[in-house]
């Protein structure tokens, strides 16, 4: 399973990161050459925790139980992202080489099941719903075309609001997402990734953004697009926040067809998911 390790800014040379990733027993940390590497999250020796442990010259971590030395594992680093696991990766987007683009990164803690959130970003007849920042009243998008390719894990979607207005949604499992607004020329492109922390009770979640635009949209500062983006996430929170696991429920109406596609596609990536 591919996580992408979206705190990696934060982590100091030589120190051990406070919060563990949800599902993979590990710590990460990242040593003196800045290399990001994972070590378990408890010794396999006598299982001293290595949360309290040092950071190493050599690159290993010193167990404060007895000093045993571990020697973690290089993270897979891909377009600046790090990524832990094995299964594919998502691909660079084209906007983040493209000169006429500006991009900016930033990373939320969120009260969510990563599941949930997701569903939540597939489903675009939401933002009507919900969203203050959504178009008039009533408007129903067409549905241009859905597909999902299980060789890639990748799901896609592209809905015509009409007036020039698209709306690109992109997922790859299991839990990373592309939202693109276009407007004739102007493109505002979301991407983000879902990494689920170790916490006492295992909703809370990493959200790791990478916010690309051109156009008009490249000179509305970075902390507006942050406050306008986090404010709609406010408003999501007042949804999900209280819902453990998976959506449940019939997904019979049109509009359920990418979330259906998603859900499909993740138990065949995961057998063990609802």
């Amino acid at each position: 399973m591919a996580i992408m390790i979206d705190f990696t800014k934060s982590i100091r040379p030589n120190s051990i990161h406070s919060r563990s990733v949800r599902g993979t027993g590990s710590v990460v940390y990242r040593d003196s050459e800045s290399v990001i590497r994972t070590a378990p999250r408890t010794c396999p020796h006598r299982g001293g925790n290595l949360e309290l442990g040092r950071v190493e010259k050599n690159g290993c971590v010193s167990c404060p139980y007895h000093h045993r030395m571990i020697e973690g594992t290089p993270v897979r680093m891909s377009n600046g992202i790090a990524w832990y696991g094995d299964s594919i990766t998502p691909p660079a987007l084209p906007e983040w080489s493209d000169p006429d683009f500006k991009t900016f990164e930033y990373t939320r803690e969120i009260i969510s099941d990563p599941s949930v959130m997701l569903e939540n970003l597939l489903d675009h007849e939401h933002v009507d719903a919900v969203h203050a920042f959504s178009l008039k009243r009533g408007t129903s998008p067409r549905i241009v075309k859905i597909f999902g390719d299980p060789r890639t894990n990748h799901g896609y979607a592209l809905y015509d609001y009409g007036g020039g207005f698209l709306l690109e949604n992109e997922f790859w499992l299991p839990w990373t997402n592309v939202l693109r607004f276009k407007l004739k020329h102007n493109v505002l492109c979301l991407w983000s990734s879902l990494t689920p922390l170790e916490t006492p009770n295992n909703n809370t979640l990493a959200m790791h953004f990478r916010v690309s635009r051109n156009g008009d949209y490249k000179w509305v500062p970075n902390c507006v697009l942050a406050w306008i983006n986090d404010f709609v996430l406010s408003e999501d929170r007042r949804i999900v926040k209280d819902i453990d696991g998976d959506f449940v429920g019939t997904l019979s109406d049109p509009a359920d067809s990418f979330v259906s596609l998603y859900r499909e596609m993740k138990k065949k990536y995961d057998p063990m998911a609802r």
